[in-house]
């Protein structure tokens, strides 16, 4: 779902935004001294694995899918990036944490690939988080993205499960549920988001996701954007986030922890590489309620399968509130503590 700072939030709700189902949405962010100017930029992410298993697509269609990142196949020009590295800009939002990586340009991302551990959710009341990679979203009006949902039902009753979206603001499609897939805590996912630029399915975006925890369980599809979205994707972005979905409006966020994700790889203008590649600028998003932090993203380490980070749920103080936390801090120069 799109990512939101105040400004978004605020002109989302005044449409009416919808409660009919569980969203994803784009991001509307700002930094902690002010908003970060809106980026016209398209960038996506290519990355496979040498094992793959066959399973089915749209309309019945077998394709292929990775079960791991053992290998990274390069982009168009042949050239992957691994050592190149630029330093993330801090950004904070109301709906999103993790990382986006741009270079500026529409049409440019072809491909987006991450993997994570499904994280144990806990609570009392109702709350949502999202794990998910994709395309799109951190900005303009268009998402394409897959991941795993953790629930905390009321009564502190959990649940999992796997889903897809290609969400735009004219249509306001809501998330696909991937019924065929059993996720769990603890479980070990790769997903992926790819445009396909050549063949039968040129111009579609290959949405795919594997449970390497449980053989077999996957799920792969192809999706169009002329059919599904309006405006049309923009390939601007590419992204990889821990999210608190929106249900109506931004739900509250489950307390998941600490989740870590790795093996993630962007492919921007045919040249693949990890988040903060040298050639795309990227921003590492803490998530904050106006006030306080919620979530908050590690910094990158890099390997030969691309790069590392994690995100932690943040407990709110106790004892004090948010806006009285905020006020004593008031002449800092970090009130939220994104720059440590």
């Amino acid at each position: 779902m799109p990512i939101y700072g105040f400004v978004g939030l605020m002109s989302w709700l005044s449409q009416g935004g919808s409660s009919r189902s569980r969203r994803r949405a784009v991001c509307h962010r700002f930094t902690i001294a002010a908003q970060v100017e809106l980026l016209e930029s398209r960038t996506f992410l290519s990355a496979v694995a040498v094992q793959s298993v066959a399973v089915k697509g749209g309309g019945g269609n077998t394709t292929l899918i990775a079960t791991n990142v053992e290998s990274i196949t390069s982009g168009s020009n042949g050239h992957v990036n691994l050592n190149h590295y630029s330093s993330p800009s801090p950004v904070t939002t109301l709906n999103w944490s993790g990382y986006a990586a741009t270079n500026g340009q529409s049409d440019s991302v072809t491909d987006v690939i991450g993997s994570w551990t499904v994280p144990k959710v806990t609570g009392k009341t109702t709350a949502y988080s999202s794990a998910w990679v994709g395309v799109d979203g951190f900005n303009g009006n268009t998402v394409e993205q897959i991941g795993t949902d953790e629930v905390v039902n009321a009564g502190g009753s959990t649940s999992y499960s796997a889903w897809y979206e290609m969400y735009s603001t004219g249509l306001l499609q809501p998330q696909q549920d991937i019924t065929g897939m059993t996720i769990r805590p603890g479980d070990s996912i790769t997903a992926q988001v790819r445009y396909v630029t050549t063949g039968a399915y040129a111009g579609d975006f290959l949405l795919s996701i594997v449970d390497s925890s449980r053989s077999h369980d996957s799920f792969s599809i192809y999706e169009s954007s002329s059919a599904t979205q309006s405006p049309l994707a923009q390939r601007s972005t590419a992204e990889w986030v821990m999210e608190a979905p929106t249900v109506g409006t931004i739900a509250p966020l489950a307390n998941f922890g600490t989740i870590s994700f790795s093996n993630a790889l962007a492919t921007i203008n045919g040249i693949t590489g990890p988040i903060n590649d040298s050639d795309w600028q990227s921003f590492r998003i803490n998530m904050t309620n106006g006030i306080s932090t919620e979530a908050r993203t590690s910094s990158l380490e890099h390997g030969l399968r691309g790069s590392r980070f994690s995100v932690t749920f943040v407990t709110p103080c106790r004892g004090v509130s948010d806006i009285d936390a905020f006020f004593d801090q008031e002449n800092s120069e970090d009130p939220f503590g994104e720059l440590t």
